[in-house]
């Protein structure tokens, strides 16, 4: 929080104000730049959205911020409420964009979209990352062994 307060040429306070803790901050700041990148995937049909989102997670969550949110994990994982705040956010709202396209497509039935379905993807995303490191390959076999059927089981 040093460095970002001495970069912004603010107090910590101020800081901590806005953001509770280190992991809230590095969320944000990830999902900030997600958005920004190019926001949302709209290619015209589900799977492709899918997997441009994920790549883009992958690409994000492979350099300098996926760094730091590894760095705040473990402070994260010894907060209930810090795990919930990193689990949740853009990700999820990202996703429920993209899926709710292809509801409007007609290519899955809106009774597919709930909250465990659309958190699936991101959360083999980031086993992945932490455990195994992520290949362009994992991003296609995530949407096609996964996410597709996942949503086309409703």
């Amino acid at each position: 929080m040093e460095g970002v307060a001495e970069r912004a040429g603010a107090g910590k306070a101020s800081l901590y104000r806005r953001w509770g803790s280190r992991a809230e901050l590095v969320r944000d700041t990830a999902y900030a730049q997600m958005r920004d990148t190019e926001g949302v995937p709209d290619t015209g049909n589900l799977r492709d959205d899918l997997c441009a989102l994920l790549r883009r997670t992958a690409e994000l969550l492979a350099g300098p911020l996926g760094e730091a949110m590894r760095g705040v994990l473990s402070e994260a994982l010894a907060d209930r409420g810090g795990m919930e705040e990193l689990s949740r956010g853009m990700g999820r709202e990202m996703m429920r964009e993209v899926v709710l396209r292809g509801v409007e497509r007609g290519e899955i039935s809106a009774e597919a979209v709930t909250e465990l379905r659309l958190d699936v993807g991101q959360a083999v995303l980031r086993d992945r990352l932490l455990f195994r490191g992520i290949r362009d390959v994992d991003v296609a076999e995530i949407v096609d062994s996964v996410l597709m059927p996942v949503f086309r089981s409703a």
